[in-house]
C-alpha cells in the first residue's frame, strides 16, 4: 500500500516506519515503505520463526528468501530482545 501514487504527498514526512512481522516479508517488499523516506524505523519480528515467504525454489539459491531484517542481523546491527511475553505463557 505504501508504493501508490496517492500516498507521494507523504515523502519526507513520515516521522516513523513500522513493519510488523519483518522477517516474513521478502527483502524488497520491506524496501517498499523506504521510498517515503522515513526518519525513523523500527523492524518489529522474531528471525527464528516464520522465514520470509516465496514460492520458487530458486530462492533459497538466490537468498531472495531472506529478508530485510536478516540482512540487518547477518551485517551486525544490533537488536532488542522482548524479556515478557504477554500473548502466550
Amino acid at each position: 500500500m505504501s508504493g501508490i501514487d496517492k500516498l507521494e504527498f507523504l515523502r519526507g514526512e513520515v516521522d516513523w516506519l513500522i513493519v510488523d512481522e519483518a522477517c516474513q516479508a521478502t527483502e524488497p517488499a520491506t524496501l517498499i515503505p523506504f521510498a517515503l523516506e522515513p526518519t525513523r524505523v523500527i523492524l518489529v519480528g522474531d528471525h527464528k520463526q516464520l522465514p520470509a515467504t516465496t514460492i520458487s525454489p530458486d530462492s533459497e539459491i538466490t537468498r531472495f528468501n531472506r529478508s530485510f531484517f536478516e540482512r540487518l542481523l547477518d551485517n551486525g546491527y544490533e537488536r532488542e530482545l522482548l524479556t515478557l511475553q504477554y500473548r502466550m505463557h
